[in-house]
């Protein structure tokens, strides 16, 4: 399991990895990976990052269920900025979106 899915499988919010076969009662969110991000010092590579992103759906306009996906998300070592939310007409739900980088974990062997 990934740093990101184990800090978002801890919340009592459903998440998936990309998508839901069919519509879950809300709140729920998706999570996926949308690219990478390297780092280099002193001429050698040094760190690969997972560029993530993170979006939630919710009734809640407490900010609550917002405020516990950012709390597990910072608590696991996640950088990541809030960078978008809108209220979905057809639905009625919240959308929030977050961009996420997660340093890629060694391979073990």
């Amino acid at each position: 399991m990934t740093r990101i899915e184990a800090a978002l499988q801890a919340l009592p919010i459903p998440f998936r990895h990309y998508a839901w076969s069919g519509l879950p009662t809300a709140p729920y969110g998706v999570w996926g990976e949308d690219g990478e991000s390297a780092l280099h010092a002193e001429g050698r590579h040094a760190e690969t990052v997972d560029s993530c992103y993170v979006d939630l759906f919710t009734r809640d306009d407490t900010g609550r269920d917002r405020d516990l996906v950012e709390a597990a998300l910072a608590g696991a070592g996640i950088a990541w900025a809030l960078s978008g939310t809108q209220y979905e007409q057809p639905t009625g739900l919240l959308h929030y979106t977050w961009d996420a980088e997660v340093p890629r974990e060694a391979a073990s062997g």
